[in-house]
């Protein structure tokens, strides 16, 4: 296998960095398994681009740029599974600002995420096409007072996977009060809500024969789903806790 990375990191100015990264791999191997051989190809590229403006000592606008693209082949040594082509590429776009209106008491963040995913498999009688995008609207916002801190969460994303498409908000939200700071006693209430989506793999009905000749099958028919979770923990001297989720 051959892998590397090269990059370069530069101040423009004393108030504006840049940096430029590529990492390369390229990888073929063969596997011995029982009474079959799998021979491994893979090709994997990437790069990223990163910028960051420091408008002041407490606040920063940053934008990064990530792409790749990944190719690999299976091919087994037995007539009825012969080999599986996969080719991937992706690119994530992010640019974010962020602030401080108090001092250090507080911090405010703000931003928009784009992301973007082709996924092709080719087996022997069976193909699969995965593709999705992302556009995100993120803000936060924390503020810490002498006894009390909150710190509060929300991301709308709108999703097109497949051609299919919809929008979700998740927030997320908690609060902790130092009972007694000193001692280390503090109660802690949180609030979150997850949007979960299967991944590719779990999703890609192609055949592929991994570890110890055990077949992975995805099923194209999985649905995301969303979870709401409540927690509280009380904890004393920094050491005992009493928690419970739902």
């Amino acid at each position: 296998s051959y892998h590397g990375t090269l990059g370069v990191a530069y101040d423009v100015t004393s108030k504006d960095f840049l940096a430029i990264e590529y990492y390369g791999l390229t990888r073929k191997r063969d596997e011995r398994q029982q009474n079959l051989t799998k021979s491994l190809w893979g090709n994997f590229n990437t790069g990223l681009l990163k910028y960051e403006r420091t408008i002041s000592n407490l606040s920063s606008f940053n934008i990064t740029a990530d792409l790749g693209d990944y190719g690999s082949d299976i091919d087994l040594d037995i007539s009825d599974s012969s080999s599986v082509r996969n080719k991937r590429s992706y690119i994530s776009l992010q640019a974010d600002y962020k602030n401080s209106f108090f001092g250090r008491k507080d911090n405010f963040s703000a931003g928009v995420i784009y992301y973007a995913l082709d996924d092709n498999t080719q087996g022997i009688d069976s193909f699969f096409d995965y593709s999705e995008n992302l556009s995100s609207l993120f803000l936060s916002y924390s503020y810490n007072f002498s006894r009390i801190a909150i710190a509060s969460n929300i991301i709308g994303t709108y999703y097109d996977i497949n051609s299919k498409s919809y929008f979700k908000i998740v927030p997320t939200f908690s609060l902790r009060y130092f009972i007694n700071r000193r001692k280390g006693n503090l109660l802690n209430l949180s609030f979150s809500r997850r949007f979960t989506r299967p991944m590719v793999s779990m999703l890609n009905p192609v055949p592929i024969i991994g570890e110890n000749q055990f077949i992975d099958i995805g099923n194209p028919n999985l649905k995301p789903f969303v979870t709401n979770n409540f927690s509280y923990r009380l904890t004393l001297k920094n050491k005992f806790y009493i928690d419970r989720k739902s």
